[in-house]
């Protein structure tokens, strides 16, 4: 049997070199028949997390080694790096329980991360008593949508926004969140944020995801024909986040900056001396050698349930086993990021240190579902999504799972507003790399229109766009003219409406789809994107001029006073495009409109 030669000492001094013999070893380890995944974290003997740090081999069962073929046989270490073999545990999502005890359900005035949601169908009376709950998570934009209050959605897992298991009762897109609860009645009646848009997922994959959105009607409501106004007011905190540190941090209670730690130990707590400043042994158990452990290497999240916890990330890329929704055949949840309840957390005056405020050892519970972790520095890591059904014999630490932060914002196509636009890595407000507010070169970004939804990509593949339409987005091309600026603002701000009136009304839906609206609409993505060369004017024998005529007329009869005023500002301008071919001639006419205005 091989001794590991390269322990904590090691590993804090030669971090690239872990993380490169990790990645080896995930490729070797994983050509050995039995091995399913390999993660990197705190190993374990007899069950009990330990303090030295190394390799995880996840197989389906462990076997007794003399009954192994010497192929079959998983190596203690690799490159002098401890490799420990574990069984992969069982998924439980936690339940989006309204009557989990302790949970926060008291209303907030301003809406922000860390505040207890409730889905409810469409077709469900706002009334009764609330049957799901779960913590919004933070608030996210759209990529390439600007950060007018037109592009504001709520980040939380997809099962709560889903709501019930089953499905006729599960929610889905279209249907509504609300906050605290959907019920009416009551001292504090719930408030209707928004509604769940797609698409809601849970990819059991490379890595697994749990994870949704809904739409924040900031300004304005629309529910079928009828439109309204809405005061909600939103704030991209998380409430209570911290850190309470003297002096007070100006990014205290915000996301700071998005962090991707699938390839990071720094992210692990290597304790090498204890608090008296004695050696520490990689084999210590890791509840003691925690003592030593410094704020740098805490994690901390806000949920429904238990507020806010602080947290130590004991594993990364570990591999979970679990039922989707509850049922169906078990699938393996890969690179899941696996958390313990920080021992010496302070969870309350009536609660011994090392329990949260509920009286247990868990870092999240049922209803805090959602919640976004951040470490030290309000970097966010990962989302909470659940955590293995029983805790693991021989230790009594309660693990909690988060799936990584990343790929959640990658595939939504959406990003994290940070304070003061500070944010610079990927999936942040400020990334510079097309996955923030600006998607620079990558494609383009349009508004919420009828048809279809468009989703902004961060490379167009197979086809090259021309060179005079290379641009950061429609709506900065737009903006460099006043006429441009003023017709873009004006129709993002009665987008909803408009869509509202096309979908809802039959003279809007008439008029849409009888003169060619969807084909029109569809040729001009093609052609911001790069696709077409030329935006035709004409479809089936329907001239485009002949459309927005009709659409005008349409919306002035269906509208409310501020849209049909803003038509008639802008109606006649509009109609000066509807023989334009390119995206370049129309900036052409409207700074031809805005020169002859500025002689007139």
């Amino acid at each position: 049997m091989s001794y590991p030669t390269k322990g904590n000492a090691h590993i804090t001094a030669n971090r690239a070199a872990f993380m490169e013999a990790y990645a080896r070893a995930r490729a070797a380890l994983t050509r050995i028949p039995g091995v399913l995944d390999v993660g990197f974290g705190h190993v374990q003997t007899g069950g009990e997390f330990r303090a030295g740090l190394g390799f995880l081999a996840f197989v389906r069962e462990k076997r007794d080694v003399r009954t192994l073929e010497p192929a079959e046989r998983i190596p203690g270490t690799f490159e002098g790096y401890r490799v420990d073999v574990r069984v992969p545990q069982k998924l439980r999502e936690y339940e989006t329980n309204p009557d989990y005890a302790g949970g926060n359900d008291q209303p907030e005035t301003v809406i922000k991360g860390g505040i207890q949601i409730e889905p409810r169908k469409k077709s469900k009376p706002q009334t009764g008593p609330c049957m799901v709950a779960g913590t919004l998570g933070c608030i996210v934009r759209k990529r390439g949508g600007g950060d007018g209050d037109d592009n504001v959605y709520l980040l939380t897992n997809a099962h709560v926004l889903e709501g019930f298991k089953e499905d006729i009762d599960k929610c889905g897109p279209g249907d509504y969140v609300y906050h605290p609860y959907a019920s009416k009645i009551g001292k504090d009646p719930g408030v209707r944020l928004g509604s769940i848009k797609y698409p809601l997922v849970k990819e059991p994959d490379f890595p697994y995801i749990d994870c949704g959105i809904a739409r924040i009607d900031v300004g304005s409501w629309c529910c079928d024909s009828t439109c309204g106004p809405n005061r909600l007011e939103y704030v991209a905190e998380i409430r209570g986040l911290g850190p309470d540190t003297t002096p007070v941090p100006a990014y205290r209670n915000w996301i700071r900056d998005v962090r991707d730690v699938r390839g990071d130990s720094t992210m692990m707590v290597v304790v090498t001396r204890n608090a008296r400043d004695e050696p520490t042994s990689d084999d210590a158990a890791l509840r003691t050698a925690l003592a030593g452990a410094t704020d740098a290497h805490r994690v901390r999240k806000v949920g429904r349930s238990t507020g806010r916890t602080t947290g130590i990330v004991i594993g990364v890329n570990v591999l979970g086993v679990g039922h989707i929704d509850g049922r169906g055949p078990e699938v393996y949840l890969r690179e899941l990021i696996e958390i313990v309840l920080d021992p010496a957390y302070d969870g309350g005056p009536n609660v011994p240190r090392g329990f949260n405020r509920l009286g247990r050892r868990n870092f999240a519970e049922d209803g805090d579902s959602g919640s976004i972790v951040v470490d030290n520095t309000n970097q966010a890591i990962g989302m909470i999504f659940g955590g293995p059904e029983f805790r693991m014999a021989g230790n009594d630490f309660h693990l909690s799972w988060a799936c990584h932060i990343v790929p959640v914002l990658d595939k939504l196509q959406i990003y994290i507003p940070t304070k003061d636009k500070l944010g610079r890595n990927h999936g942040s407000d400020g990334a510079t790399d097309g996955s923030g507010e600006a998607l620079h070169a990558a494609g383009a970004a349009l508004p919420d229109v009828p048809g279809k939804e468009v989703f902004a990509s961060t490379s167009i593949a197979t086809k090259q766009p021309r060179p005079d339409l290379e641009f950061d987005s429609v709506r900065e091309r737009l903006r460099k003219s006043t006429a441009g600026d003023e017709l873009f603002r004006a129709f993002t701000e009665h987008q909803r409406e408009i869509s509202c009136i096309v979908r809802h009304t039959r003279a809007g839906k008439v008029a849409w789809h009888r003169l060619q609206g969807p084909a029109f609409l569809a040729s001009t993505i093609g052609h911001l994107r790069g696709e077409s060369n030329r935006m035709p004017s004409e479809i089936r024998g329907v001239q485009r001029a002949t459309l927005l005529r009709r659409l005008r007329t349409v919306l002035m009869n269906e509208g409310g006073v501020s849209l049909r005023q803003a038509l008639e500002r802008h109606g006649d301008t509009l109609l000066q495009l509807a023989d334009a071919e390119t995206f370049v001639d129309c900036l052409e006419i409207l700074r031809d409109l805005e020169t002859a205005e500025a002689g007139a």
